[in-house]
């Protein structure tokens, strides 16, 4: 693997987004299409949670190794969606069916804006 996919992978190159990601408007920038409810699309504006992450170990060839903390998925429930998700009087398997995910492998870029709709961070791979 070389540098720059490791450095894109990094779940600390992306906390950023973590951050400020609760309850605002997050647009992500596929590298491939993706299908949702029945729509081919390369970009899904939703709300974002927090990132799944998961450690993967290098091996350095010389009979060493290290662990590294990468961004394996980013879940996210669409807008038609968030105020089913968010009430906490529904059941807790009913809202979960409203989150979905894609790859981090998939994602591009995200952008996350403010209520105005205005860019406060956007992120790319390198």
């Amino acid at each position: 693997m070389n540098e720059t996919d490791l450095f894109n992978k990094d779940a600390m190159y992306w906390r950023e987004v973590n951050f400020l990601s609760p309850n605002a408007k997050a647009i992500l920038t596929l590298i491939e299409p993706m299908t949702i409810n029945g729509t081919t699309t390369n970009s899904i504006e939703c709300t974002l949670l927090p990132y799944e992450v998961h450690s993967v170990e290098y091996d350095l060839g010389a009979g060493g190794s290290f662990l590294k903390n990468e961004v394996k998925t980013w879940p996210f429930v669409l807008f038609t969606d968030i105020e089913f998700y968010l009430d906490m009087d529904n059941p807790e398997d009913e809202r979960q069916t409203k989150v979905q995910s894609v790859l981090h492998d998939n994602v591009q870029s995200i952008q996350i804006l403010d209520k105005d709709d205005k860019v406060v961070l956007d992120k790319k791979k390198v």
